[in-house]
């Protein structure tokens, strides 16, 4: 991942775009820049989070294992529930950049529109 500091002092990553198996997807740099389409498996093993476990430390005393219960808390099994919930993200990302395609002449054509639009007042706001 290459960061850069950008004019405003903040820091940026550039875009590493990757070629997308799926055709409506393609040729769209918004999409092509997103995280791959992961498989459920993928999804489980970023997700996941085990505690340490030192077969070793059975032996300690049981006041010095009873703080190694807290790591418990820091576990996360992710569920059907987390998988659908990414996959919808995923999907619903992906989609709201289908129409904002800075390539097609009709995504730049709407944005002049609307720029005309608001330096006209013409918005369909009314003013009181």
């Amino acid at each position: 991942m290459n960061k850069v500091i950008i004019p405003n002092g903040s820091n940026a990553v550039i875009a590493e775009y990757k070629k997308q198996l799926i055709p409506e997807y393609s040729g769209n740099p918004f999409i092509e820049a997103l995280p791959p389409i992961y498989s459920q498996e993928e999804i489980v093993e970023k997700l996941a989070l085990y505690p340490h476990y030192n077969p070793e430390e059975r032996q300690l005393e049981s006041h010095y294992r009873i703080h190694m219960v807290q790591r418990l808390f820091q576990c996360f099994q992710p569920l059907g529930i987390h998988l659908n919930l990414e996959s919808r993200v995923s999907r619903v990302i992906r989609q709201g950049y289908l129409a904002r395609n800075p390539f097609k002449p009709s995504y730049a054509e709407s944005l002049q529109d609307g720029y005309k639009a608001i330096q006209s007042q013409q918005m369909g706001i009314k003013q009181q």
